[in-house]
This record gives structure tokens, sequence and C-alpha cells, in this order.
């Protein structure tokens, strides 16, 4: 199956929400900073579920503070079944400009 891309920059406040209408495969996803943040802030990663938030899984949360760079690769292959989202959140106070990119692929196990 072909890649798909999800590209977004900004210099606010990070909450993207990745919904396909069918199950899809999260290969990696890369963020870069334009300088690094000072302020002590996480980026997230959360697969939510669409039957409740009893089922919400957490993929990453990593501090920003003093990092321009973040690439999260899964181990294993992280299967997001119809119905459920990918999202991406960063409260980005310094209002440093970002750009994020979400490789995924069609399909999974």
């Amino acid at each position: 199956m072909a890649r798909e891309f999800t590209r977004v920059t900004s210099n606010g406040v990070m909450s993207i929400t990745v919904s396909r209408g069918y199950q899809y495969s999260v290969e990696e996803i890369r963020l870069h900073c334009n300088s690094a943040p000072t302020t002590a802030e996480n980026f997230v990663i959360t697969m939510v579920s669409g039957i409740n938030s009893l089922h919400n899984t957490r993929l990453l949360s990593t501090a920003m503070s003093g990092i321009s760079n973040v690439f999260w690769q899964s181990e294993k292959e992280i299967n997001i079944p119809t119905g459920d989202t990918l999202k991406c959140e960063y409260t980005n106070t310094d209002l440093v400009p970002w750009g994020i990119e979400i490789i995924a692929r069609k399909g999974g196990a």
C-alpha cells in the first residue's frame, strides 16, 4: 500500500486529529520546531478510541523544552481501527514555528 502523508505547519497551539474512514497503520511522526522552545510543555501523541476514553492509548509524551526535533517510530506496527483517531497536541506557549509530518499506510494487521 502507498504511504499517506499528513503535513501541517503553524506557530500556534498544535491540536491535530488524523481520522480516516478506514483502518490504517502509523509508520512515523516527525516534528520540527524552528528553534528550541524554552517553556516546559509536552508534545503528546494519543490514539483516541471511538468506543470511549477508557480505551485511549498514549503513544508518546515528551517535554519540548530545549528540543527542536522529535522523531517517533513505533517498534511494532500501530493500527488505528476505523472509528479511532490519532491526535497530536502541543501547547506551544513560546509560539515557536513548527511543522509536523504524520506518515501512515492504509490497512494494517
